[in-house]
């Protein structure tokens, strides 16, 4: 009697996944990426965010008037290092 080693078994680099198998895990790994991707979208948008309010906050008053804000409005947007989207 021959033995057959079962489809899911192989190891090897020359094997390929069912199309059932691909179709049933792409839409999971796809998923599951967007999500990384969203997170990391969101993590980038509020580094960006904390950089631009450190930037206005050495601003000078005189550069400060020049864009219509007060030294106020500055360092209470200043304090607001997470905004909710």
């Amino acid at each position: 009697m021959s033995y057959t080693p079962h489809p899911t078994q192989c190891l090897a680099a020359s094997c390929e996944v069912s199309s059932s198998t691909q179709r049933r895990d792409t839409p999971h790994q796809t998923n599951w990426m967007k999500q990384i991707n969203s997170f990391a979208d969101f993590f980038a948008l509020v580094l960006q965010r904390r950089a631009q309010r450190r930037a206005l906050m050495r601003l000078s008053d005189t550069a400060l008037a020049d864009i219509g804000l007060t030294r106020t409005q500055a360092e209470e947007e200043y304090r607001n290092s997470f905004p909710l989207l």
